[in-house]
C-alpha cells in the first residue's frame, strides 16, 4: 500500500525517542536518589594531663561540637557524653574551651581518638598517639 512506509518510520522514530527518554529518566532517578553526603566536622585538639583534672583536651581549631555528636576513645576505652564535660563552662565544645574526660580517672594515655557520630556514621576527627 502506498504511504504505509512513512507511517512505520514515524512510529519507529517515536518508539526510539521514547526508549532514550526512558533510559535517561532511569539513570537520572538512580543518581538523584542517592542520599546526600554527610559532612564530617573538622577539629584540632591538644591533650593534657593534670593531677586535679585528669585528661583534658583543648579545642584549638575547627567546628564546635555538641554532646552526642562525638565520643572520645582513650587507649581503646570509649567515653561518651555522660563522661565528658566542658571545664568551668557550658556546651558546645568550641575553640578555646577545655573538654574534661571522665574527671581524674585517666593519669596517662598512649592513644586518644575523637570520633564523630553525626549522620549515623563514625569518622575519626582527631587521632593523637
Amino acid at each position: 500500500m502506498p504511504g504505509t512506509d512513512a507511517v512505520s518510520e514515524v512510529i519507529g522514530s517515536i518508539m526510539l525517542i521514547s526508549l532514550v527518554v526512558l533510559a535517561v529518566a532511569i539513570v537520572g532517578v538512580g543518581i538523584l536518589s542517592q542520599p546526600p553526603p554527610v559532612q564530617t566536622q573538622y577539629l584540632d585538639a591538644i591533650p593534657g594531663l593534670s593531677e586535679t583534672k585528669g585528661l583534658f583536651l583543648y579545642h584549638s581549631g575547627g567546628d564546635a561540637l555538641f554532646p552526642g555528636d562525638f565520643f572520645v576513645r582513650v587507649d581503646g576505652v570509649d567515653y561518651f557524653q555522660d563522661k565528658l564535660s566542658i571545664y568551668e563552662e557550658s556546651w558546645p565544645w568550641e575553640i578555646g574551651k577545655l573538654l574534661n574526660v571522665d574527671g581524674s580517672q585517666i593519669s596517662e594515655y598512649s592513644q586518644i581518638q575523637i570520633i564523630s557520630t553525626t549522620g549515623g556514621q563514625r569518622a575519626i576527627l582527631v587521632d593523637i598517639g
